[in-house]
């Protein structure tokens, strides 16, 4: 046996002298089956590529729909590549919108489309082919209030309801993303959505489709381009946007707004908003404005009834459900303090004695200091007598103050936390007088 013979038999025959042709038949008939499968299961448009035709069919018809209703024309043409869309039926009703974007062009675009068929077909993918229409006509990122607001209004009413309610029940809250091309924190993103929609639908009831699309497809943030395209500034569509909804309100039935005056360095006027932004009041609707200075409780208004404080919703809820058991007032059921009258005209009176009371004190303490020991003796009488003479202007003061906070208490109790500064004033000196002098009888 040679070595060409053994090489064989140890070896085997060499893979280019085998006989494939069994195993190409297999692949292509595997490959055959593949395509028919994939055929079966996937569907193409002009535009759209995905896994169900339904929902193929349907994103090419809203195409030309969403088109028509911003622009009042369908897109020039066919995308360059169809949009390609993925389907997971299994999870809650979501979405996402990718795409490319270069050479002031957007394209690839690719849809992800989750939930039961229904709600995407529903809401979902008219949501998601809305944004892939916009693009297509503004070729540039948006603004995500804008974009998500603008895409909610291709869903179904019954989801508008839903942003819409979620909006009034939040509109008091500050808003802090009119220029972002981000989006916010997971407690805020919710709100960015229906406040979004909320303000766009007002953008477009007033000026319409066509201009809030050209409003996209300026490069500029919405802060700086707003008094151009809407006449107003930020701050101003906020207020105007407020006020659309406390008139779309008023039908004829009792409206559900409480007005709120609060405080600059107001730990509960603070807490209210944050709990009233953060929707702890549902079906209610707040507006807030600024109190006098100096005000360190919340004045709220509702139905004509007035309080004064915030401990927290359930406190609040339960005076809320107490007025509503009543029928509202003419007038107000209780009134703020006065901040001035014969009482306090009074008080302001004797301060000014106790002042110029203070002056001669003082000199004698100078002179105290100064002199010697038998002068000490003299200053330190003449001390007393005028320290006598002080307590005896100060304990009227006391008791005017004292009936007129058992007054106020009779209001509310909670109004004695919100005074007039000079009270805080007048509450200092004492307590310099007290401790000085009343207490000890006698120097510090």
């Amino acid at each position: 046996m040679n070595k060409a013979e053994l090489a064989g038999r140890i070896y085997g025959t060499p893979f280019w002298r085998v006989d494939l042709t069994g195993v190409w038949i297999v692949l292509a008939v595997l490959f055959f089956w593949l395509g028919l499968w994939a055929q079966a299961n996937s569907a193409e448009t002009k535009n759209f590529r995905g896994p169900d035709s339904e929902i193929v069919q349907l994103a090419e018809k809203l195409r030309a729909e969403r088109s028509v209703y911003w622009a009042g024309v369908e897109l020039p043409g066919n995308w360059f590549k169809p949009a390609q869309i993925s389907w997971n039926p299994n999870g809650q009703a979501s979405g996402a919108t990718t795409f490319m974007v270069g050479e002031g062009e957007v394209y690839d675009f690719r849809i992800e489309l989750i939930g039961p068929r229904e709600e995407v077909l529903r809401d979902v993918l008219p949501h998601e082919v809305d944004h892939a229409v916009r693009l297509s006509w503004v070729r540039r990122p948006i603004a995500r209030w804008v974009d998500e607001g603008s895409a909610q209004v291709a869903e179904s009413q019954q989801s508008k309801a839903r942003a819409d309610q979620h909006a009034r029940e939040t509109a008091q809250h500050p808003i802090r993303w009119i220029d972002s091309m981000e989006y916010p924190d997971s407690q805020e993103i919710l709100r960015m959505y229906s406040v979004g929609y909320s303000i766009v639908s007002y953008l477009i009831d007033s000026h319409g489709p066509e201009r809030m699309l050209a409003f996209q497809a300026d490069r500029r943030p919405p802060s700086e381009k707003l008094s151009e395209f809407y006449g107003t500034s930020a701050s101003g569509l906020i207020n105007q946007w407020r006020q659309s909804l406390d008139v779309a309100n008023q039908d004829g039935q009792d409206s559900k707004m409480i007005q709120v005056e609060t405080g600059l360095f107001c730990p509960p006027c603070i807490a209210l908003k944050r709990d009233a932004g953060d929707g702890l009041f549902p079906g209610y609707r707040f507006g807030f404005s600024d109190a006098p200075l100096g005000s360190k409780v919340p004045k709220i208004t509702y139905r004509g009834h007035i309080r004064y404080g915030y401990s927290g919703p359930a406190e609040l809820k339960a005076w809320l459900a107490t007025v509503e058991a009543n029928p509202p007032k003419e007038g107000p059921v209780s009134q703020p303090y006065v901040r001035d009258g014969p009482e306090f005209d009074s008080i302001l009176e004797d301060l000014k004695e106790v002042r110029e009371a203070l002056g001669p004190i003082r000199k004698d303490i100078e002179e105290f200091k100064e002199a010697g020991l038998i002068g000490k003796v003299k200053n330190l009488l003449e001390l007393k007598a005028g320290v006598s003479e002080l307590k005896e202007k100060v304990e009227p003061i006391l008791k005017d103050v004292s009936s007129l906070r058992e007054g106020l208490a009779q209001v509310d109790q909670e109004t004695e936390e919100q005074v007039p500064w000079y009270w805080g004033l007048w509450a200092g000196l004492v307590g310099i007088v007290k401790r000085r002098y009343l207490n000890s009888g006698g120097l510090a």
